[in-house]
């Protein structure tokens, strides 16, 4: 059987090799159709020069579709409007087999023009066979889904030319043989589902890219990531990304999206911004690497579920603006040696609306705890005076071993070395608290960030 198996794949490869090759120069775009004529579904292989129009393309939709069509030569070609056209090898009714499935093209490879200024929506989407596509230096713009679902690509590196301002929604959704990408300095914005679902592990993120949108590297393989400062991250970018070890959000970020990192179990170390105030929904949760996390000194508040089933978290420290913990936002922190917190006020601990009065942010308040939870003994470390307030807080009232100390480990932004502390600035403590004289060597928090002033 496997021999049998063998020898038609070798009969199917030499017809290919073997199959009907056209050579044709067009003079007037939109007569393809009458120069291929009969051997319209029987070449395999089709070198078009001239004038190409969209009645062109079609033309060559049908021979790849019904035919046997799998390598286009257009390098000679003159394509109408510098435009490869919406859906020049996609036709959503024809080709639709299934919920969510397309009969795929039989195009293999094609070859565009110099010249080329734009690649039009979904003009190659579902094309599950092509494997290679050059993208010319003229090219300026890639259309919406317009690689979506090819599975055979595998350019690598994958270049997109200078000049190309942004990668669309769904571009490359679903390629799941693309592994490297360089993007030139002229992006701007990595769209919606842009990358997802597609075997990428190498990218750059160049010093002029402003977003990246939802979902747009969800389930890829990539290894660290380093976002340039201002850059503006939406929920889900990178979540699912299990061969993530290291992410460097920017500077100016205000809040971590929902889910932003969720599920990426191989993340060891993220480097959070002091501009940080707040954790959304279940933005660093399920990360069964982490042993540790720096939060920044402004944040405000952790939501639903911000760090829950961080399972390998062995210290936490709560910054003293810290107010509001949400439901769940710290459970399951199964591997927690320790807690910090430097409130003076307890955060409040927000209940969990399907278990009234008792899960909090911690975890169950009555009850015995299972191997999965945050551990209820272990040392939980307040400021000087405050352990009785938070022995009977809600939600702290979850713990039962409380130290009160003045000294707490440095965390959030790595300190700064300055030669003098500059005058008009207000300086506090650790502890959050304003201070009149400064102790040459010792960290201070000044505008946000922390410092170590010399002498």
């Amino acid at each position: 059987m496997k021999k049998l198996i063998i020898f038609i794949m070798s009969i199917i490869c030499l017809s290919a090799a073997n199959g009907s090759v056209r050579d044709v120069r067009l003079s007037l775009p939109g007569t393809l159709g009458d120069a291929l004529g009969n051997d319209m579904l029987t070449s395999d292989s089709l070198i078009v020069k001239g004038p190409v129009n969209d009645a062109d393309f079609k033309t060559m939709w049908q021979a790849s579709f019904d035919g046997q069509l799998c390598f286009i030569d257009l390098s000679e070609a003159d394509i109408a409007d510098r435009k490869v056209p919406d859906n020049a090898f996609f036709n959503r009714q024809a080709q639709k087999i299934g919920y969510k499935q397309y009969k795929p093209v039989q195009l293999r490879k094609i070859i565009l023009p110099e010249g080329v200024e734009c690649i039009g929506n979904e003009a190659f989407c579902y094309a599950a066979n092509l494997e290679e596509i050059n993208l010319p230096q003229s090219l300026n713009s890639l259309g919406i889904a317009c690689f979506e679902n090819c599975s055979g690509l595998k350019v690598s590196p994958l270049v997109i030319p200078q000049g190309v301002a942004e990668i669309p929604n769904s571009c490359f959704l679903g390629c799941s043989s693309l592994d490297k990408v360089e993007l030139p300095s002229s992006i701007t914005k990595i769209g919606l589902y842009a990358f997802m679902d597609t075997s990428v592990s190498d990218i750059n993120f160049p010093e002029n890219l402003e977003s990246v949108e939802e979902h747009a590297f969800y389930n890829t393989r990539l290894v660290k990531v380093e976002l340039p400062d201002g850059c503006l991250v939406f929920n889900d970018a990178f979540s699912n990304c299990l061969e993530l070890t290291s992410i460097s959000f920017p500077t100016g970020m205000e809040s971590m999206p929902m889910r932003i990192l969720q599920f990426d179990a191989n993340l060891v170390k993220v480097k959070i911004p002091s501009t940080v105030e707040n954790i959304s929904y279940q933005a660093l949760a399920d990360l069964h690497s982490l042993k540790e996390i720096d939060l920044p000194d402004a944040l405000n508040s952790i939501y639903l579920m911000g760090l829950y089933n961080c399972s390998s978290l062995e210290k936490l420290v709560l910054p003293s603006s810290l107010t509001i913990l949400g439901e769940k936002s710290c459970a399951n922190l199964r591997s927690l040696k320790a807690l910090y917190c430097k409130a003076l006020v307890p955060p409040r601990c927000i209940i969990d609306s399907d278990n009234y009065n008792h899960v909090h942010a911690f975890g169950k308040i009555m009850g015995e705890v299972d191997a999965n939870s945050t551990p209820r003994d272990i040392p939980v470390y307040v400021p000087v005076g405050t352990a009785q307030i938070y022995r009977h807080a809600q939600g702290w009232n979850y713990f039962n071993n409380y130290i009160e100390t003045d000294e707490f480990p440095t965390s959030g932004v790595e300190a700064i070395e300055l030669d003098n502390a500059a005058a008009g600035k207000t300086v506090y403590d650790l502890m959050g608290r304003p201070v009149d004289e400064i102790t040459p060597g010792k960290v201070y928090i000044s505008n946000g960030k922390k410092e170590v002033y010399g002498k």
